[in-house]
């Protein structure tokens, strides 16, 4: 039943949270010359499809039901 809830928490914020797009940064090493290092930081954005979303809130609320009957 925790997965189920879990999964369906999940498809419901991607389907919120813009259209469910979820963006992150990450830390990368831009130049290494000598003792000389510069660090640059990059923003990715991973898009999750709202069939995705769609089918997680689904299976979640599947998952649920199927524990509760048993």
């Amino acid at each position: 039943m925790l997965i189920g809830a879990l999964l369906t928490a999940f498809g419901i914020v991607a389907l919120v949270a813009g259209g469910g797009m979820i963006e992150y940064s990450t830390h990368e090493k831009v130049l290494r010359e000598g003792s000389t290092h510069l660090e640059g930081r990059r923003e990715k954005v991973v898009s999750i499809p709202p069939l995705i979303a769609g089918l997680a809130i689904v299976g979640g609320l599947a998952l649920m039901i199927q524990a509760a009957r048993q």
